[in-house]
């Protein structure tokens, strides 16, 4: 068996919306001998409209046995801990990953209906999706599934549903997750009862939540610098972690390594 991180081949910056979609990866496996591969994944706060290959693509949470197969087109949305793909060579992969809050202006549910969840695109628009599922299947071309993609989300965009919720999830994306929930209430004229179950309901996890996977995936970017312990605690401390326990369980929560783990992988796979 042998492991990567989960890594796109090819990356799109949207040019249609842009204030709602972050990207399109592409993941594009090939191995000239038969394998089963591994991928670690982790929560990046964001939505995912998948379309894969017909072939077999299994996931699991990292810390258990618990291997579903996926569907051949999904939502995923936000989830809170890591996970494996178990995939077969020749696996290619589409993802239209929605910046955060961005899915619901495609789709009026309550955006935490979806959390944890992957749901089969079918379930969401009914035939609409199900003819969806059909075009990109026959169609062999990548930019042109591309484009079915994108004109599919124009006739599903509803742009109305601007909220104050989206100005916060720029302001905790600006601050690496390092905020005070009471002044993010306060700077909207909320309470704090009613702030998290409004940022639920369009975000899809509670603020402290989301938060939290802001922070963790802010502290990647830097983790691999740290060559020493003394370095790791150093930017835990910068982060607003001042108990390494603490530190320690968020980071193996969310990217499904402790810091010390993460930072000898990278090293080794020279990611």
């Amino acid at each position: 068996m042998t492991s990567f991180f989960l890594t796109p081949t090819r990356k799109i910056s949207s040019n249609v919306f842009g204030d709602l979609i972050d990207s399109i990866c592409i993941y594009s496996y090939h191995f000239d001998k038969p394998m089963l591969i591994d991928l670690d994944g982790r929560p990046e706060g964001v939505f995912e409209l998948v379309f894969q290959k017909e072939s077999d693509i299994w996931q699991s949470s990292v810390i258990g046995d618990d291997w579903q197969l996926r569907d051949q087109a999904f939502i995923a949305g936000l989830h809170q801990s890591s996970y494996k793909l178990r995939i077969f060579p020749d696996t290619k992969i589409i993802s239209v990953r929605f910046k955060p809050g961005g899915f619901k202006y495609f789709n009026p549910e309550k955006q935490d209906n979806f959390s944890n969840k992957r749901i089969c695109i079918s379930e969401i628009w009914g035939l609409k999706g199900k003819k969806l599922i059909e075009r990109i299947s026959n169609e062999e071309d990548e930019n042109t599934k591309i484009s079915i993609i994108i004109n599919f989300l124009h006739e599903n965009y509803n742009g109305e549903r601007k909220s104050i919720i989206d100005n916060l999830v720029r302001v905790i994306i600006k601050n690496d997750g390092i905020v005070d929930l009471k002044k993010l209430a306060d700077s909207c004229n909320l309470s704090v009862t009613h702030l998290r179950k409004v940022f639920r309901e369009e975000i899809g996890l509670s603020p402290k939540k989301f938060s939290k996977i802001i922070k963790v995936n802010s502290i990647l970017k830097k983790v691999v610098y740290a060559k020493e312990k003394r370095d790791l605690m150093n930017l835990a401390h910068s982060f607003h972690y001042y108990d390494q326990s603490h530190f320690i369980k968020d980071f193996k929560e969310i990217v499904g390594y402790k810091p010390t783990e993460y930072c000898d992988l990278v090293r080794k796979s020279g990611y």
